[in-house]
């Protein structure tokens, strides 16, 4: 599975260096999957501008987060600008992210077949100039873990 973003930033910053670092607290974009969509197990995926990865998977909404949840993700980041200086005006990044079906968790099939739907949502939080700003696909009513505000993904068969 693929994923990407590509987020205009005059002011990217990344403090966190370490995958599992608490990346949430700065800027960076999130994947949210529940592969069989019961709105109860999860996973979260987390790129900084920096590269830096979090994922963990949770049991229940905010619960049993499992930072061990390590899948060998590969991701890349590409900055126009530099991170970390406020001094001048930076583009932005893009981020692109595969993730392996056979590394995600769920009772969902792995990997996915035509008509199987998945519950996602994806963020991005940007802290440019001292303001904080969230866009995602779905509104999650102040919580990004609001289980029901992800949206369907269906699947189906190449060239439809």
């Amino acid at each position: 599975m693929f994923v990407a973003f590509q987020c205009e930033d005059p002011d990217m910053s990344g403090k966190y260096r370490k995958r599992d670092e608490p990346l949430y607290m700065d800027e960076v974009v999130e994947v949210f999957l529940d592969v069989d969509a019961d709105r109860q197990d999860y996973v979260e995926i987390e790129v900084s501008p920096r590269n830096v990865l979090f994922d963990a998977s949770f049991g229940a909404r905010r619960q049993g987060m499992e930072l061990g949840f390590n899948p060998r993700l590969v991701s890349a980041v590409r900055v126009a600008g530099t991170i970390d200086d406020d001094s001048d005006r930076d583009s932005g990044y893009t981020v692109e992210l595969e993730i392996p079906f056979q590394e995600l968790r769920g009772q969902g099939r792995l990997p996915p077949e035509p008509g199987d739907v998945w519950q996602v949502n994806f963020f991005r939080i940007d802290k440019s100039f001292g303001r904080e700003e969230a866009s995602m696909l779905s509104p999650a009513l102040g919580d990004f873990h609001n289980l029901d505000a992800f949206v369907a993904m269906r699947f189906s068969a190449p060239g439809r």
